[in-house]
């Protein structure tokens, strides 16, 4: 397989091909960078039953959408979204991943979600230095929470970026876990960012709903990170690919449903 570090500088595209089909959105993205030139060809659309029937199609569509302009050239790398998110999605992107790596001879970087999260974050205002808290619902009334040192981005182009580094998590809590950490950080260092989607969905991290950016992670973000790990010589072999998974357990027992069900409703069952 070849390094993508050789690559640097070469006269020939670097070609990074990224799926993402964590929680409600399958999104895929080729990422053709030369130089200091980098351009995304890019779909996405909501995920439905036959997953990885839906994402083949709109791999092809995006592969026939470069090739277009540029004469037929091998994908280098493949950057996969490898969660915390939906169990069947992660199964589905890493076991795309791997197949087509697997035939095409190249590397894979799995990619998590809060950190493509936290770049999308940093992406939308490079300039900006304040850290960013990232919250997704990992549903069971819990979340996956952490924050990261902005990344520095402004200036730099995707070669010379380094990929961001959680200081604090990634953690499992409850709602109200996140949003004591988040009031707590507030008074000890000030501003902060916010991105995911757990800011809309809990009562408890509303208050923040209004200041969180991105939503759900996108595979733009997803090659872009990969390039950078794969820059640094930081891929791997398909065969070692595997999501990641915070939680053994996913899903509550009828019981547990059933104290859930009445917890919301302020009663006890």
């Amino acid at each position: 397989m070849p390094c993508l570090s050789n690559l640097r500088g070469g006269q020939r595209p670097v070609r990074v091909l990224a799926l993402d089909t964590t929680a409600a959105v399958c999104s895929v993205s080729l990422l053709v960078v030369q130089g200091p030139d980098a351009e995304h060809h890019h779909r996405s659309q909501p995920l439905t039953p036959g997953q990885s029937r839906s994402v083949l199609a709109m791999i092809d569509r995006v592969l026939a959408q470069a090739d277009e302009a540029q004469s037929r050239s091998p994908v280098d790398l493949i950057g996969f979204g490898a969660g915390p998110g939906a169990f069947t999605g992660l199964r589905v992107a890493c076991g795309v991943a791997q197949g087509l790596a697997l035939g095409w001879d190249c590397r894979v970087v799995p990619v998590d979600s809060l950190t493509t999260l936290a770049w999308q974050a940093a992406q939308a205002d490079p300039a900006r230095a304040t850290p960013i808290v990232v919250a997704l619902d990992v549903r069971m009334n819990e979340v996956a929470f952490a924050r990261f040192d902005s990344p520095r981005i402004a200036g730099l182009s995707l070669a010379d970026q380094i990929w961001p580094q959680a200081c604090f998590g990634p953690v499992l809590c409850a709602p109200e876990q996140a949003a004591d950490w988040i009031v707590e950080q507030q008074g000890h260092n000030g501003a902060l960012r916010f991105a995911g989607d757990a800011f809309r969905v809990y009562p408890a991290l509303a208050a923040h709903a209004s200041a969180a950016g991105a939503e759900q992670p996108d595979a733009r973000a997803v090659a872009e990170l990969a390039l950078i790990a794969g820059l640094a010589n930081q891929a791997i072999d398909p065969a070692e690919a595997a999501p990641f998974y915070l939680r053994d357990k996913v899903a509550l027992d009828r019981h547990e449903q059933e104290q859930l069900r009445a917890s919301r409703r302020g009663l006890t069952p």
